[in-house]
């Protein structure tokens, strides 16, 4: 069996070997905390997940784009609005609480200009890579999965595209959950619990900390859910509306740099996990999902409004 032929009839499994590949990159990029490392992770991760991306193109996978509306923009304003005031509570925190731990290096190991590059590199990085992954394999994959047995597209071998798609018919009256929004959703899911990383630091800080601790870390776990939930809806769009991953993965890229920068050049290093038992931490997270909530809203109602027949 060929690429071709695999990436046709299994996309589900296509979609969980590239998940295997790239999380599997990711878990040992994680033994290393320090900007300089992670940098290089990052860098290496993207390229491996556009090679992956490119591969699946070459199988048969097919760019999903609908006409671009103005509401994309306001999307994209939208999110990288909820990274600035994510980005400024953690700042604020940072700054008041002296909440500065450094992770095995110290802040003057570096030069300021270094570390700047470091942080884009780590949150463009992560951007190109998450994107690719979660949208621009995921979704067509998704899709195809979820398309009708008798549906064309898949007769013919071929993933759902601008020119191919489900037509409401008959026997499949239309439905607001669409193969598109059920891909969207489920591949916003993915993307959010696969963001709960680190179960050994947060294992920690529960064992060494109070019911007290339990309890943000509780809070932040909910938090961090929505937070990956909404996000992942809004780039679904982007990459929707945009039929590549670069809007949203620069999006995502500008996102992360402005939530995680401050911290990340800060500390000069990256948290082993979102889970901190911090309630300054939380804040942050609770800032990022009130802001996103608009943005995922007109999101989902347009991804819902889509004709499948126009994809």
């Amino acid at each position: 069996m060929n690429v071709k032929s695999f990436c046709i009839d299994h996309p589900a499994a296509t979609l969980l070997l590239a998940l295997f590949i790239v999380c599997g990159a990711v878990s040992i990029s994680a033994m290393w905390s320090d900007l300089p490392h992670q940098a290089l992770a990052s860098a290496l991760t993207a390229l491996l997940s556009l090679a992956l991306l490119q591969l699946a193109l070459f199988g048969g996978m097919r760019k999903i784009s609908v006409p671009s509306e103005g509401a994309c923009t306001a999307v994209g304003v939208g999110v990288v609005c909820a990274g600035i005031a994510g980005g400024a509570a953690s700042l604020l925190f940072l700054l008041v609480a002296e909440h500065t731990v450094f992770l095995g290096m110290s802040v003057d190991s570096l030069s300021a200009v270094v570390r700047v590059l470091l942080v884009l590199i780590v949150c463009l990085g992560t951007g190109v890579y998450e994107e690719a992954l979660f949208r621009g394999l995921a979704i067509p994959c998704l899709m195809r999965a979820f398309e009708p047995v008798g549906d064309d597209s898949r007769t013919h071998g071929e993933l759902p595209s601008r020119r191919t798609g489900t037509e409401h018919t008959a026997k499949t009256p239309p439905t607001r959950f669409t193969p598109l929004v059920k891909a969207a959703a489920v591949s916003a899911v993915l993307f959010s619990v696969l963001h709960l990383s680190g179960a050994d630091a947060v294992a920690e800080l529960t064992a060494a900390g109070s019911t007290y601790v339990a309890a943000v870390v509780a809070l932040q776990l909910v938090l961090k859910l929505l937070e990956g939930l909404l996000f992942g809806i809004c780039m679904a769009y982007l990459y929707v509306k945009s039929g590549s991953v670069w809007q949203p993965a620069l999006v995502h890229g500008v996102f992360d740099l402005c939530v995680l920068g401050p911290q990340l050049f800060a500390t000069g290093s990256v948290p082993s996990t979102y889970l901190t038992g911090s309630w300054s931490d939380a804040f942050a997270v609770l800032a990022v999902v009130i802001v996103l909530i608009p943005a995922a809203a007109v999101s989902i109602k347009r991804l819902a409004s889509v004709k499948e027949h126009s994809l």
